[in-house]
């Protein structure tokens, strides 16, 4: 939800099934957006695409939906291979922490969220165990 009218920011939620645009509020303004983590290809709009994305609809896969750019930043910076679950994770123990939302608690109240990204691996690591977790409890997966 890009333009929350609260006070604060707590409406990052996460999701294995369907959403609604309202999940967050009723109030037009405050229309949520979802972001999911993978793109799939509808086999019915092969014809539309063809020529433009050939191989990709050939297979019929799950495409992440994050920036190739950020995957290569991060994996250069850390010298590691990473999941788009160990990104997204990461993200979401950011978007959860106490810091980050009282720092940018005005820039939240009016815009999309931007992350921060370390150049720390255990710190990476740290915040994706976090979102992890909260991704857990939020979906009732945690016992």
């Amino acid at each position: 939800c890009r333009q929350y009218s609260g006070n604060n920011f707590y409406h990052s939620l996460v999701a294995n099934t369907i959403v609604e645009s309202c999940y967050v509020s009723n109030r037009t303004k405050e229309i949520g957006y979802v972001l999911p983590l993978y793109l799939y290809n509808d086999k019915e709009k092969q014809q539309q695409f063809s020529l433009l994305l050939q191989e990709e609809l050939a297979t019929g896969t799950r495409k992440p939906n994050i920036d190739l750019e950020l995957f290569n930043s991060l994996e250069n910076t850390f010298s590691k291979k990473l999941s788009p679950e160990e990104i997204f994770y990461y993200i979401y123990g950011i978007l959860y922490s106490n810091i980050y939302r009282k720092r940018y608690q005005e820039f939240l109240k009016i815009d999309f969220p931007r992350v921060p990204i370390t150049k720390n691996y255990k710190l990476f690591q740290k915040f994706a165990e976090f979102g992890k977790q909260l991704v857990d409890l939020h979906l009732l997966k945690s016992p």
